[in-house]
Parts: structure tokens; sequence; C-alpha cells
């Protein structure tokens, strides 16, 4: 059965696109499944050379544990063949907070906020 252009792992749908980078696309997607009603975003590597990267963040991110750090909820990057773009993804439940680069100037020069922030 040939991989819809718009899907990922069977499972997740894209609604939208967020954003772009020379690394990846992000966009927003639906549960299939159901498991998970909340916005949800999927990050697809572009890189297909970026293998072992990839499955090193995804190994990272699926060992932290903490409530400010956002968890993973699917992935390919282990189960993938090397060098298959279509299977260089992950997906998280979307931050509410927005883009965390954004989010670094309303900290600048407030240690008081950040540590308040980062406990």
């Amino acid at each position: 059965m040939a991989k819809k252009k718009n899907e990922w792992g069977g499972r997740w749908k894209r609604l939208d696109q967020l954003t772009e980078s020379g690394q990846a696309h992000i966009y927003f997607v639906s549960d299939k499944s159901a498991v998970y009603t909340d916005r949800c975003i999927l990050k697809r590597v572009l890189n297909s050379k970026r293998d072992v990267r990839f499955r090193d963040e995804v190994t990272a991110i699926g060992t932290l544990t903490h409530p400010n750090i956002v968890k993973l909820l699917d992935h390919s990057a282990l189960d993938a063949t090397p060098g298959d773009e279509s299977k260089q993804y992950l997906v998280m439940p979307y931050a509410k907070g927005g883009d965390l680069s954004d989010c670094v100037q309303r900290y600048r020069g407030a240690l008081d906020d950040v540590l308040v922030v980062a406990n």
C-alpha cells in the first residue's frame, strides 16, 4: 500500500504547515487513532543523511521526563531504514507557549524570571 503524501506512520494526518527550516518541516497533525485529541506537532526531517543525528535526538527526548519538557508521542527514527526520508519524523504535543526562540527575548536580562520558568 502506497504511503499517502500527507500522512505518516498510518496514524498522523497533516492539517497545516506551522514552519520550516533548512533541516525540517513542522506540521500540525491530527491523530487518526484518536489516542491524542489535543493538537500535535510533527517534525519531518528533510535531509536523509542526518539519520544518526535524528536517532540521537529521538533517544535524548525519549529519556527526558520533566513537567516543563514536551514529551515525545511517536517517532519513526528507530525503525526506519537509513536514507528513507518518509520515515524521518517525530511527533510531540503542541506547546501552546509558542516557539522557544521567540520566548528568549522576553526573558533576556531577567534572571529571576528565567529561574522560575526553568524550575
